[in-house]
């Protein structure tokens, strides 16, 4: 059978399968498993809100400072990981450093 998705329905601490399973009795599977998305557990207008508006509030966690600091290291490690004697740094020199 391979893999595939089937919902289930959990019921007395037992799965119960939508749709019928192809398996041997006593055949042990994988599961993983997902909730589906309950109203009464998730607050679905907030999830529902645009990308823009969940930017504004990690910008109001100071998240926004805290990314440019990342992104200013990883420019300086960049440049401070490309040695000067590198044929990108001076294009006169071969790869063995050699002019």
């Amino acid at each position: 059978m391979g893999s595939r998705v089937v919902e289930a329905e959990y019921e007395k601490g037992m799965l119960k399968p939508s749709t019928p399973l192809t398996l041997r009795p006593g055949e042990r599977v994988h599961l993983i498993v997902m909730r589906q998305p309950d109203p009464k557990r998730w607050d679905l207008s907030r999830l529902a809100q645009s990308p823009a508006a969940d930017e504004a509030v990690l910008a109001e966690q100071g998240l926004e400072g805290w990314a440019a600091n990342l992104e200013a290291e990883d420019r300086q490690s960049v440049t401070c990981n490309s040695p000067v004697g590198s044929p990108e740094k001076n294009p006169g020199l071969n790869r063995r450093g050699n002019g």
